[in-house]
């Protein structure tokens, strides 16, 4: 009968440092996973994410917080919106509450009406007291006179007016308010025009040629004006002016004052009185020749023929540039003439000229 050889201790010992071994390494392992999972930053985009919670972070924020009122608010369509009037307003409930006001005009919604919409469209506010308000304003752009009067300068002169004719227009409202960006262009349309009067009418369109179109009837006159001749600086007596001197602005012809001289040729050679300010028209009065005889100083006195001259000494009555025509009294026989300016302490009487007087 075969002998049952008996089991060796070693081997019970090996199996077991074998399992211990596999223990250690398993732990391990997982120790690593967890530290992992510790520095790995977490994921907080919806995928990554429950679906209630991926829900709750794509959902947009509806209010950026409470209802607030507007104190004022401009409107460039025909409507107001709840939108133009409060503040942090969720779109959906956005809607039409009211007519806007006319292009260019306000309106003003007190603590009152501002309640009754607030409880129609349910919103979450009420006025803090009777004085809460918003002004509403339309916006718009305006045609002034200055464009207006571009526009009607072709129409007139096609009926005569002169091409540098002053436009002025009648009353102090002559302007219109168009919506904005609606253009500007200005029509003119059954124009009158009276060149005897210098007087017109007529009537406007802006923008032209649209559908809602302003309307408007104006009237004005036309003034002639002239070119006149001022000076480029300020000069005084004693400095002569030249050609280099004179300057041109161009003034109504009603404005002027009857001795302004309109000719350059009369400012040409002469000097100031006194002072003549820089681009002011300029009176016969402010300039005179340049002094050659003064009142009190003796001159000498020449009388011509076609057979003889004669001279003598006299005394100037009064002051005189050269060509001005001075009393000069005759110092042999107290007899007074009039005698022209000819150079410096020198005047000539002229042939046949009356004696002035004694």
């Amino acid at each position: 009968m075969p002998r049952l050889m008996p089991r060796s201790p070693a081997k019970p010992c090996r199996a077991l440092a074998r399992g211990l071994a596999l223990a250690g390494a398993a732990l391990t392992l997982a120790a690593g996973a967890a530290q992992a999972a510790q520095e790995q930053p977490m994921n907080l985009s919806p995928q990554g994410l429950t679906e209630p919670r991926a829900l709750e972070a794509a959902r947009p924020a509806e209010f950026a917080g409470p209802l607030t009122l507007r104190p004022e608010a401009t409107v460039d369509g025909a409507y107001v919106r709840l939108s133009d009037i409060f503040d942090n307003l969720p779109p959906r409930q956005d809607a039409v509450v009211a007519a806007a006001p006319r292009i260019g005009e306000s309106v003003v919604y007190d603590a009152d009406w501002l309640r009754r919409v607030a409880q129609q469209h349910a919103l979450d506010w009420a006025p803090l007291g009777r004085f809460d308000q918003v002004i509403v304003v339309r916006d718009s752009d305006m045609v002034g006179r200055a464009q207006i009067i571009e526009a009607l300068r072709p129409h007139l002169m096609e009926r005569g007016m002169p091409d540098q004719a002053d436009i002025k227009l009648n009353g102090t409202s002559d302007s219109i308010r168009i919506a904005t960006a609606a253009g500007s262009k200005v029509a003119v349309d059954d124009l009158q025009y009276d060149p005897g009067r210098q007087r017109f009418t007529a009537a406007l369109e802006v923008p032209a040629g649209s559908p809602t179109a302003q309307r408007l009837r104006v009237a004005g006159r036309v003034f002639l004006t002239t070119a006149v001749p001022v000076l480029r600086s300020t000069m005084r007596h004693g400095e002569l002016i030249e050609p280099d001197d004179i300057d041109y602005v161009t003034l109504r012809v009603d404005q002027l004052k009857r001795d302004t001289l309109t000719d350059p040729g009369q400012l040409v050679g002469r000097t100031p009185r006194r002072f003549v300010q820089a681009g002011a028209p300029v009176t016969e009065i402010q300039v005179q020749r340049p002094r050659m005889v003064s009142k009190g100083d003796v001159v000498t006195m020449s009388y011509s023929t076609p057979f003889m001259t004669l001279t003598t000494q006299g005394r100037a009555m009064e002051h005189g540039g050269l060509g001005d025509q001075v009393r000069i009294q005759n110092l042999q026989s107290n007899t007074t003439v009039t005698a022209v300016v000819t150079d410096h302490n020198a005047v000539t009487v002229q042939h046949g000229r009356p004696a002035a007087g004694r």
